[in-house]
């Protein structure tokens, strides 16, 4: 029974020690969520910035020069171009320094519905 509650109190130990990290993952911009609301410099074929709307916060991320476009649903996922990126898309932004973009999903409709900064799925019409 000791053992059985040590292992137990190492785990929340564990779960304590890496939950501040992993519940601010979106803070440091390693997954964002959200809606493209601007393209810089506004030529689509070649942008170097791009900023995403989320649920509760607006996000710029400069754009890797060997960034990977990507559109479809998780494992349907095909390759695309910076120019299929385009205001107003939902996307997901991957950025392992928080600052540049390295990959940017963009969502199928009625794709990703909220958590992680995105904004709330439409209501169908």
């Amino acid at each position: 029974m000791k053992l059985g509650y040590a292992v137990l109190m190492v785990a929340v130990g564990a779960m304590l020690m890496f939950a501040p990290a992993a519940m601010g993952a979106d803070k440091t911009g390693h997954g964002f969520f959200g809606v493209v609301t601007k393209l810089d410099p506004t030529p689509p074929d070649k942008p170097t910035k791009i900023t995403v709307k989320g649920k509760t916060d607006e996000k710029t991320f400069d754009i890797a020069a060997d960034v990977k476009v990507v559109t479809g649903a998780k494992g349907e996922e095909k390759d695309a171009t910076l120019a299929d990126v385009k205001v107003d898309a939902r996307v997901a932004v991957t950025s392992e320094d928080g600052k540049t973009a390295t990959k940017i999903a963009i969502m199928p409709a009625g794709g990703h519905k909220g958590g992680h900064g995105a904004p709330p799925a439409e209501p169908a019409k």
